[in-house]
């Protein structure tokens, strides 16, 4: 083991050896705080099952009492319970995660009261002299220049996920706007670089205070990582638009369970296409007109019916508004009309969500005024009865849920900022709402100032719900609303306009994408499928069968 310590007050730098190894200047909190995901794809084509490169997956309850495995990329972590995971840096993920109510916008300016831990991983290239020892080269530079005071560095050899490793232990006084605070980290560097050639880093970073109290589960914190599958793998990326036919202002996707996925264009072309799972096109039609057969006004959005027919809400522009049922090739099977001119007052104005339950009930949202809030729900049997209706709060994401029920999101009384997800029946009665954090984490201080931007929200057979926030992160729930993992998008991509999962827990998501991969022009529109490293097995039900 090799000790330094640097910066004293005088200017001078202490003797012990030659300065090694650690990462990141002004303590770089911001950057401690940042998690870096660089997972390798998973290429495939002929089934979207992930098969996991390494084994076991770790559950999240398998981590020892108090601790719960966490995604951290590239690996499961076991940290403690109550650590939160952020949206406020990009990318997105649980790195940081925080202990003891200090959110991580208030980190780097804690007071000696306000404890705090972080934790994040990633994979960075060598520079300088290379080696584990040149991510050192930031904090002694910024010792040197008195950025920060008394820093004291100490060099270990140690391992990480089964591979040998260097630990480096510092700590330093830093600068922050309450006055000076004194900080603590401890950064694991895998000793040889992976076959990319980046060294794998896994960084704990705090308040001195709070890693003291946090001595014993620091050492299960780095000895329990383990490599598998990232909770969604990236595992086939299909185009659109076919032969240069550009879709725009598109909706959707829709996702059966045999694997079809269905995309539309609106409001000029109105066109929707059908691709069989591994991406090949086998339907094409639609057009605009006056609501008759396959032809639409203003398509919304789409999703697959249990008998395998393809629903459409159709906006109708507030006259004839309603949900069109469609075979997949594109016969019409029949429509609900959902506007005042059909239902009177019980009608809606202008229509935003659909969805069909596993019973094949139809359910709408939309606003009884023209273009107000989605505040209106109502739910029709298969026949197109009005069965229920009810007036809520305003909601900006629907969806189906298992057991008759849907999954929404709704305003949160105590932030403007990020709005609840509730799970609610057919009379919009919740069984059981949550924040982004989930139900069971406790609350702190600055957990209203988070701003949390569900754009999509979709739910598999099993109850679990994912949340599609606007910084390209999926958020995944179990069926009791407890977080689990939250799981960049980036780099597959850079644009989302559409998810849907299928029963499996398999999702699909439409958008673009900036990727250089051959086959692949940056910013073209692809349909992606990400498969789920926990797949939910069942038998096989009506979901497959097509209605042609």
């Amino acid at each position: 083991m090799r000790r330094a310590v640097y910066g004293r007050r005088d200017g001078s730098v202490a003797a012990g050896g030659r300065p090694r190894g650690l990462l990141s200047a002004h303590v770089r909190i911001a950057a401690a705080c940042v998690l870096v995901l660089s997972a390798p794809l998973l290429a495939r084509a002929d089934a979207l099952e992930v098969a996991s490169r390494y084994e076991p997956r770790p559950e999240l309850n398998e981590a020892p009492d108090g601790m719960l495995y966490r995604w951290i990329s590239p690996f499961y972590m076991a940290i403690p319970s109550d650590w939160k995971p952020t949206n406020t840096s990009d990318p997105v993920g649980f790195g940081p995660g925080f202990f003891t109510g200090v959110h991580p916008d208030q980190a780097e300016f804690a007071s000696a009261d306000e404890d705090f831990a972080a934790v994040s991983a990633r994979r960075l290239a060598p520079f300088g002299k290379g080696g584990p020892g040149c991510f050192a080269e930031f904090l002694e530079e910024d010792a040197r220049r008195g950025r920060i005071k008394d820093l004291v560095l100490q060099e270990a050899e140690s391992n990480i996920g089964g591979r040998r490793a260097m630990l480096y232990s510092y700590s330093a006084e830093v600068a922050t706007s309450a006055g000076p605070r004194k900080r603590e980290g401890r950064i694991v560097v895998s000793a040889v670089p992976e076959s990319d050639g980046k060294h794998t880093i896994v960084h704990l970073y705090g308040s001195a205070s709070t890693l003291d109290k946090l001595r014993r589960k620091i050492n299960k914190i780095l000895i329990s990582a383990r490599e598998a599958n990232r909770p969604l793998v990236h595992a086939l990326s299909f185009p659109y638009d076919v032969g240069g036919d550009i879709f725009d202002l598109v909706y959707g996707p829709a996702a059966a369970a045999d694997g079809s996925v269905a995309v539309g264009e609106g409001w000029r072309r109105t066109r929707v296409r059908v691709f069989e799972r591994k991406g090949k096109p086998v339907a094409e039609w639609g057009s605009v007109g006056d609501g008759e057969d396959g032809i639409f006004n203003n398509p919304k959005s789409m999703v697959f019916a249990p008998d395998g027919s393809l629903c459409i809400l159709d906006e109708g522009f507030s006259e004839d508004s309603g949900v069109r049922r469609f075979s997949r090739a594109g016969k019409s099977l029949g429509r609900i009309r959902v506007d005042k001119q059909a239902l009177g007052e019980d009608g809606i104005d202008t229509a935003w969500f659909m969805t069909v339950l596993d019973s094949g009930k139809v359910v709408v949202a939309g606003s009884s005024e023209k273009f107000g809030e989605a505040r209106r729900f109502l739910v029709f049997s298969q026949d197109g009865e009005l069965l229920a209706k009810w007036d809520s709060d305003p909601t900006g994401a629907l969806a189906s849920y298992p057991g008759d029920r849907l999954v929404v999101t709704r305003p949160n009384p105590k932030s403007e900022k990020n709005p609840v997800i509730a799970v609610v029946d057919l009379e919009g009665r919740a069984a059981r709402e949550w924040s982004m954090y989930g139900i069971g984490l406790p609350p702190a201080r600055g957990d209203e100032d988070v701003r949390f931007e569900p754009k999509y929200l979709a739910a598999d057979a099993r109850g679990w719900v994912y949340a599609l926030d606007s910084r390209h992160a999926v958020w995944m729930y179990d069926e009791e609303g407890r977080f689990m993992y939250a799981v960049p998008l980036e780099p597959e991509m850079s644009t989302v306009n559409g998810m849907a999962v299928r029963p499996n827990g398999e999702l699909v998501l439409i958008g673009r994408t900036d990727s250089r991969k051959p086959g692949e022009k940056p910013g073209e529109p692809l349909v992606h499928l990400f498969g789920n490293a926990f797949p939910f097995r069942r038998e096989e039900d009506s979901g497959d069968r097509q209605a042609r």
